[in-house]
């Protein structure tokens, strides 16, 4: 009897940590489309005043978000293969390693995931800007290389 109630309590708190993952995971995503057809939605309301369609008039189908789209999917695909690239043979050196030189191999390849990403950003700007990088694709590129290949 008792096994049966800690069976019950152990999928009741598996589908809680469902429910609460997955809320976590859409309720953003329905929160950006509520906002992008609010007209008027201030604080103290819980749901928007009026709902209109006027934030997606002119963006659909114009020149510029269709080259900020391609723009965006040549980044990252550039720094997914160039991650990929990189983060396998630093893969394998790291499981070569043994002992101390590993836990310090391991510590440096995981530092920019594990930074605070302000700091991070902020030190990635001053070098960006000082390389004459800032702005550009190779810069957005590097940019986004630098934690993605610690992942």
């Amino acid at each position: 009897m008792a096994r049966t109630a800690e069976i019950r309590s152990a999928r009741l708190i598996r589908a809680v940590v469902l429910i609460a993952l997955v809320m976590s995971a859409v309720g953003p995503l329905v929160l950006l489309v509520v906002q992008s057809v609010s007209g008027d939605w201030f604080f103290p309301a819980l749901f928007p005043r009026t709902l209109t369609l006027a934030a997606w008039r002119f963006p659909l189908g114009g020149p510029r978000l269709v080259s900020s789209f391609a723009t965006s999917i040549v980044i990252g695909g550039a720094t997914a293969v160039i991650a990929c690239v990189l983060g396998l043979p630093l893969g394998w050196l790291l499981a070569g390693l043994r002992g101390w030189r590993r836990h310090v191999a391991a510590a440096a390849a995981f530092l920019p995931v594990a930074a605070p990403p302000l700091a991070l950003g902020v030190g990635l700007q001053v070098v960006a800007f000082g390389t004459g990088l800032a702005a550009t694709g190779v810069g957005v590129l590097i940019a986004h290389l630098i934690p993605a290949t610690a992942y």
